[in-house]
Parts: structure tokens; C-alpha cells; sequence
């Protein structure tokens, strides 16, 4: 699902998924700006990766950076500079792909709790998760550009990539900011716990999000 903040009043964020040679993409992606320009722009991305060559012969993970970077470099020059943050996976069998760039997340639900796979691309990063700044400190400080892609501009170097066996348990989770900066306390407890929470959360965020949100769980 994809939902615009009750303060904005263009969703620049995305989520899609679709077959993939023999696998599947799930992609989150997050603009930054909330203006229609970058909505397309958004749009613009994923639609040309969404038409990218998936039957190589090449490993799923160098697959999923090779077309991302394409896409990237086959969005209209019209969108020039417009920036987002990206959460993909590849899954293909027991194995999956992921990508990501800025502070879109991947992870999967466990019986103890979510369990992120990517780390967010912000030199506070680091210190959030040591205590040294807050919550409230790391979310006003983090929406750096050189930390997101960016149209017109290469994505080497930006993209991080890892590939991984797919979870044998628990489902996979990819969001933007505004989902786990609301939610990543209520992600905790078994997996049919976090189901519950997210089901009712889900729809009183709707009502209530300030930012745009977006998740897909796999």
C-alpha cells in the first residue's frame, strides 16, 4: 500500500510488484520533494525498471543493480535532479536480491520482532543506534540528497546490494520513512502479533501520517 500524509497533497512515494523471469521485484520508493514532478519522476523510475531485461544470465544481485541503473539513467531528462530513496528485492527461488539507496527499508517479521536487513544512508545513522542522538534528533537530521538517487546522475556507488537465502519464516517487509518512523516500535513480538498490530495500524495511519507511507509484506 501507498498513502499520502494528511499534510501533503501529492504522494511522491510508490510500491509495486510484478513477475521477473522466474522470480519476482517488490520495490518501495520515496520522493523527495512532494511535488508532482517528483511523483512522476517516481513513477517514471519504476516503470522502466519494471521493462528491464530479468532473463540474464548474470547473478540475481548484479540483475537488480545492473536495471536499476539503467532505469535511473531512462527517466526523461524533464525530471532532472529529482531525488528518492529505493527499497527492492529480487526473489528468485530460495534466494533474494536486495538493493536499497537513502532511509527506505528491507527486512522480514520474526517471532522476535522485525529483523532489518539494510542499514539507513546517514552519517547519524550510526549514533541513533548508539544511543547518542535520539529518535526525534535522527529523523529531523536525515533527508540528506547526496544519500538518495538522484535522475541524471549515475547510481554507482549508491546502491548497496547484498544477496541472502530467503527467510524460511516470517514474511518480507519493504517501507519508507514514513511507515517505520510511526511503526518501528509496534514491529516487536511473534509474527502473528506484528500481523495484528499492522493490520489496525495500517488503517489509523491513514488517517494520521504526516509524511508519505508506503509498505509491501511478501
Amino acid at each position: 500500500m501507498s498513502h499520502p500524509g494528511i499534510e501533503e497533497i501529492v504522494n511522491a512515494d510508490h510500491a509495486c510488484s510484478w513477475e521477473a523471469g522466474r522470480g519476482h521485484v517488490h520495490i518501495v520508493c520515496d520522493g523527495i520533494g512532494h511535488s508532482k514532478d517528483t511523483q512522476s519522476a517516481v513513477q517514471s523510475f519504476c516503470k522502466q525498471l519494471q521493462r528491464a531485461n530479468w532473463d540474464g544470465t548474470c547473478s540475481a544481485e548484479q540483475m537488480l543493480k545492473n536495471n536499476i541503473e539503467t532505469a535511473l539513467q531512462s527517466v526523461p531528462s524533464d525530471y532532472q535532479g529529482k531525488c528518492f530513496c529505493v527499497a527492492a528485492v529480487l526473489a528468485i527461488d530460495n534466494e533474494i536480491a536486495l538493493a536499497h539507496c537513502g532511509d527506505c527499508r528491507v527486512g522480514c517479521l520474526t517471532d522476535g520482532g522485525v529483523k532489518w536487513f539494510t542499514k539507513d544512508d546517514s552519517p547519524l545513522f550510526q549514533f541513533y543506534l548508539d544511543e547518542r542522538v535520539t529518535k526525534e534528533q535522527y529523523l529531523q537530521s536525515r533527508n540528506l540528497v547526496t544519500c538518495k538517487l538522484k535522475v541524471g546522475h549515475s547510481c554507482q556507488g549508491m546502491i548497496k546490494t547484498k544477496t541472502m537465502p530467503k527467510p524460511e519464516h516470517g514474511e518480507l517487509l519493504l517501507c519508507s520513512d514514513g511507515f517505520w518512523a510511526d511503526a518501528e516500535d509496534l514491529l516487536k513480538g511473534t509474527i502473528k502479533e506484528v500481523q495484528g498490530s499492522l493490520n489496525a495500524f495500517t488503517s489509523d495511519l491513514a488517517k494520521t501520517a504526516e509524511d508519505n507511507f508506503s509498505l509491501i509484506l511478501v
